[in-house]
């Protein structure tokens, strides 16, 4: 048996709308133009992070310090990406060791104004139970692809 978005809305009531994400798998040099693009990060921080990483993939723990550093700066477009990837990274797309999150998905926010228009919980005002079955399902949507 498989959980569909039409049963998460159908069961717990919670309207899915949007348009699908899509993303390409990066190379390296495509995950550190990314990063220096959408993060203003400069190419050799891009550089080093890929290769602690060891792939085009980030840490948690960079994603935080970038943050901070764009906010300092008052870069807030980059400060609002690096959240954001930061928090997909904690909660839908976690990885075993929750320590990195693929850069890949730093494109869904390269035009912050179209995030809205994404698959997204409408007049969603509060989340809470459940998370496991949305996080399922958009697990095995990405799997699937």
């Amino acid at each position: 048996m498989t959980i569909t978005l039409d049963d998460v809305s159908s069961i717990l009531h919670i309207p899915v709308v949007g348009q699908f994400p899509t993303y390409e798998t990066l190379s390296y040099d495509e995950a550190k133009d990314l990063l220096i693009e959408l993060l203003g990060v400069s190419e050799s921080q891009a550089n080093e992070e890929l290769k602690e990483s060891r792939g085009p993939q980030v840490r948690m723990s960079w994603l935080r310090e970038v943050y901070k550093q764009c906010c300092i700066d008052g870069l807030w477009e980059y400060a609002a990406r690096a959240f954001l990837l930061h928090v997909l990274g904690c909660t839908i797309f976690t990885n075993k060791s929750a320590t990195w999150i693929f850069v890949h998905y730093l494109s869904l926010f390269r035009d912050l104004d179209m995030c809205g228009q994404l698959t997204c919980l409408a007049n969603t005002k509060q989340f809470a139970s459940f998370v496991t079955l949305v996080q399922v399902k958009c697990y095995c949507s990405f799997i699937s692809m």
